[in-house]
Order: C-alpha cells, then sequence, then structure tokens
C-alpha cells in the first residue's frame, strides 16, 4: 500500500487586470512576489485542456508559505467567462486570511472596493473575529483576526 500525503500547493486566480490583483495580495495583504511567467505551449495545452494557451501568470508567497497564483488569460477571453456567485453558490466561493488588524483590513478594503454589506462579528467560541468584504474583480475574501 502506497502512502499518500497530499498538501495544498497553491490556490490558483484568473484574473483580467494582473497589475491591479498583485498590488491587491502585495501591497495590502503583504505576499511577496516569487516568480512571474509568461507560459504557453502543448504541454500546457495539454495540462488545461484547451487550445494555445497564452498565459502570464504571478505566483506570490505569504508567511507561512502559502502561495497565491495569479493567472491572466492572453488567449481566452477570461472577462466573458466571470464567476458570478455569491456566498452560497456551489465551488470555490472564498479566501480565508488571517490578519492581525481585522478593523484596519475592513474598512481599506470596503474603501478601495467597495461596500460588501457585511460586518465584522465573533465566531460563537469567542476564538475569531471574522468577516466578508470583495476585493479586486469580486473576489470574495473572508478575513479572519485570531483573538489570544
Amino acid at each position: 500500500l502506497i502512502e499518500m500525503n497530499p498538501s495544498l500547493r497553491h490556490v490558483g486566480i484568473v484574473v483580467d487586470d494582473m497589475e491591479n490583483c498583485v498590488n491587491f495580495w502585495r501591497d495590502i495583504m503583504k505576499f511577496r512576489v516569487l516568480k512571474e511567467l509568461d507560459e504557453k505551449g502543448k504541454n500546457l495545452d495539454k495540462m488545461i485542456g484547451l487550445l494555445n494557451i497564452d498565459i502570464h501568470t504571478t505566483k506570490l508567497i505569504d508567511k507561512n508559505n502559502n502561495i497565491i497564483e495569479l493567472i491572466k488569460f492572453n488567449s481566452h477571453n477570461s472577462v466573458a467567462q466571470a464567476w458570478h456567485g455569491n456566498q452560497f453558490s456551489l465551488g470555490l466561493t472564498h479566501i480565508a486570511v488571517t490578519v492581525e488588524n481585522i478593523n484596519y483590513f475592513f474598512e481599506y478594503i470596503k474603501s478601495v472596493y467597495g461596500d460588501f454589506g457585511t460586518t465584522i462579528c465573533k465566531s460563537d467560541d469567542g476564538n475569531v473575529k471574522m468577516a466578508y468584504v470583495k476585493g479586486p474583480e469580486g473576489l470574495l475574501i473572508e478575513l479572519v483576526e485570531e483573538l489570544k
């Protein structure tokens, strides 16, 4: 029997405005740019299952080595296929990020990307404060501050 111990490698997010999204993750969320690549070719086409793919990717890493990969499709119109779900839509809905000062992040993100109509609240067990916000291109982000 083969023992398997999978672990999360990264979270990929297709974006339209790479610069704005990199600025968000780097400048606001304090991730560090790890790698930028222009990618295309038959192997990528086979892996993704599309023809003539041409993408630009930026991988960003946080202090705990968690990686966000931003993907800009130059070859396919990703805007026409934008996800228009909400908090209860099936599939991936949000990314949760641990922050040290939820009030600051909540107010700042609202001031830049608009009020999503949510508030900061405490978990029932009192261990965290949390809130949903909408970031660049409508990405739903759960802010979590651990209370010690």
